[in-house]
Formats: C-alpha cells, structure tokens, sequence
C-alpha cells in the first residue's frame, strides 16, 4: 500500500507538468474536432481577377493572348488610362497588362500588379504559360495557327479532383466519432507514456532502488503494485477522453458505435501502458526518455494513419505502420465506422493484446537499459 501511495506522490510532484501536456492535448483536440466540424464546404471555384489589359499589338498572337486572359479572368475595359494607378490602389482592379507593339518578336508584356490582390500572382502566371506553349511549338515547326490552337488545347484541360471521403458516413456522429478516436490516440499516449516513464525513472534511481532492495517487499510486488498504477492513470486519462468526445462529438449517441470505439480505445489503452513500462525500462535517462517519447509518439502517429488518413498513405508506409499498435487501433476505428460487429474487429484487439504481452514479457526480460540515470 506505501508503494501505491508513493506512486501518487511522485505523480503529485509532477503535476504542473502533467497538466500542462493536459491543457495542451485537451486545446489541440477541441481546435481539430471544431475545425473538422466547421469544414463541410467541399465546393472549388477557380479565382477570377479583375485585369486590364492594354493591346498595342494587335496582332494575331496578342489577340490569342487577350482571348485566352478573357477565359480565365475578367476583363476591365471601361477605365480611363491616366487613372489606371489609382484604379489598382484601390482594388478596382488586379493587374494591369500592357502589350507593347513589338510583342509578336520579343513575346514581353509589362506587367504591374496590386501589392493588395492575394490571387494576383496567378495572372502572370498564365500569361507566361500561354507564351511558352506557344513559343516551344513554334520552335518545333508549328505554325503559329497551330501553336494557338494546341496552346489553347493544352492549357483548356481540366483535372476532376475529387475529395476522398475517408469516412463512410452511416450518420453525422460517426463520422465525427471516428476523426475523434483516430486522433485520441496521439494525447492518450503522449500522456501515458510521460506518467508511466516519469514514475519508473524514479522509482530506478539509484538511492531509491538500493531502498527498495532492503525493504520486505519483494521486487515482483513492487512491479505488480506500480503495473497496477500505470492502469489506473491509464484508465483515468481513457475515462477523461471518453468524456471530452461525448462534449464535443457533434450529435453524439450512445450507441453501438460509441461503445465499440469506446471498447477499442480501451484495449490501445492497455497496449500504451505495457509499452510505456518498456520504454521506461528501457530508457531510465530523462534526456533520452523525452527524444524516444516524441519520436516513437509522433513516427507512430503519422505512419499509422491517425493525422493522416490511411487512405491517402501509401503501400510501403502501411506495411511499416503494421510494427505499431496504432495501426490496428485505427484499422478497428474504420470497421467500426462501416458497421462492422465485435467479431469482425476481434483480430485486431487480440493483435492489440498480443502487443501488450510482448511489452509484458521485454519489460521482464530486459536486465540493464539502453539509458541509465546519473543520478
């Protein structure tokens, strides 16, 4: 029983630091779960400028120029010359071009956009792309007809982009519920593994160890009473994020998909904290505890698919994420978010399970850390 007070007071000593990282996951999960919510316009209008343009040439390519300006903008004419400045500083319009007489040999505009305009840029962008295609084909034998032509062709050509939906919608909640869980699991174990490795780094330090050795209890009840509190900090953090999503998940229910992510969120909970005792077994040097904790966290996260959807992640990343219990933890995330029943995501729980007893076992096994404390 003093080993499982002691194990609070070590937590209670670091407190300000686990409120810290609490406050802090807690903001980044409010901030995505408001930005996932908020963002379900998925409509795409190219930006239109405002441009003037002023045609010395006249001439057969500068009027190809002027067409092809006119398809991807808007075309200001009615101003007055003289005033054309103030026009820009204002934001009447854009850009200004001027095509001087000698464009159809030098192929130069002058060019003076508003420092005001954010889409500006784009203008001159086309216009130089409609001078190259059209100055290499005629650099191939092209006719300057045909370089027209092909040049229009090849810059008329649109791509059909379409969003993924990484999330099959059954209803509002699920959707919402699966981007929670997917991303709970980065704060739930960040969190984990900072209690669980501050606790241990302790608990081996030298004076304390050799204190622990001439006490009456044994070292395998010492572990089993410090296991038992890495659960309980475990499941308390586990019960504080089931509580946040049932806040700010948009029409949140309590049905089956709730209880089923709720129930898979718990087994990654239990492979977070065996893990948490190998890395801090592992690992008993401050300095290398935080290096090792942000990398396996982050590498994890991002391979795994929980900042980026594993849709958008390729083969060769999927099958390195398959060495972290992340990847089957989201993998459930998105049975269940397809309908999927408990038996169908039982593999994956009992892959999770089975991570967490190869940690048991390492833990066990390991002698001397990779890292030892100086103190």
């Amino acid at each position: 029983m003093n080993i499982f007070k002691n194990y609070f007071k070590i937590v209670k000593n670091h407190k300000f630091s686990i409120l810290l990282y609490t406050i802090i996951f807690l903001s980044i999960s409010v901030f995505f779960m408001n930005s996932n919510s908020s963002n379900t316009d998925t409509n795409y209008s190219e930006v239109k400028n405002n441009v003037y343009i002023d045609d010395q040439s006249n001439s057969q390519i500068s009027k190809a120029l002027v067409d092809y300006i006119g398809k991807k903008e808007k075309i200001v004419s009615d101003l007055d010359k003289k005033n054309l400045d103030d026009e820009l500083f204002y934001r009447t319009i854009d850009a200004i071009i001027m095509i001087p007489e000698d464009f159809e040999n030098t192929k130069e505009i002058s060019y003076k956009s508003s420092p005001q305009s954010m889409y500006s840029f784009l203008i001159k962008q086309r216009v130089n792309e409609f001078i190259d295609k059209i100055d290499k084909y005629s650099k191939n034998g092209y006719l300057l007809d045909e370089a027209i032509k092909y040049a229009n062709s090849d810059l008329d050509k649109t791509i059909k982009v379409e969003k993924i939906n990484d999330i099959k919608q059954a209803s509002g909640d699920e959707s919402n519920s699966r981007f929670y869980f997917n991303f709970v699991s980065y704060p739930l174990l960040s969190q984990i593994l900072l209690v669980v490795t501050l606790v241990m780094s302790s608990y081996y330090k030298e004076t304390v160890n050799k204190r622990q050795r001439v006490s009456p209890v044994s070292g395998k009840r010492t572990n089993l009473i410090l296991t038992l509190g890495h659960l309980v900090f475990g499941i308390i953090f586990w019960l504080l994020y089931l509580l946040i999503c049932i806040v700010l998940v948009k029409d949140f229910e309590f049905n089956q998909v709730f209880l089923l992510s709720a129930l898979n969120s718990f087994v990654f909970m239990i492979s977070a904290v065996t893990l948490s005792m190998l890395i801090g077994k592992l690992f008993q040097d401050s300095n290398s505890l935080s290096v090792v904790i942000n990398i396996l966290v982050l590498g994890s996260s991002f391979l795994s698919g929980v900042f980026v959807p594993m849709e958008f992640l390729g083969e060769t990343t999927l099958k390195i994420a398959r060495i972290f219990p992340n990847y089957y933890y989201v993998l459930n995330n998105s049975l269940i978010d397809q309908g999927k029943n408990l038996s169908e995501l039982m593999p994956n729980i009992l892959i999770l399970l089975g991570f967490s007893l190869v940690f048991v076992v390492l833990t066990n096994v390991v002698k001397k850390p990779i890292t030892k404390s100086k103190e």
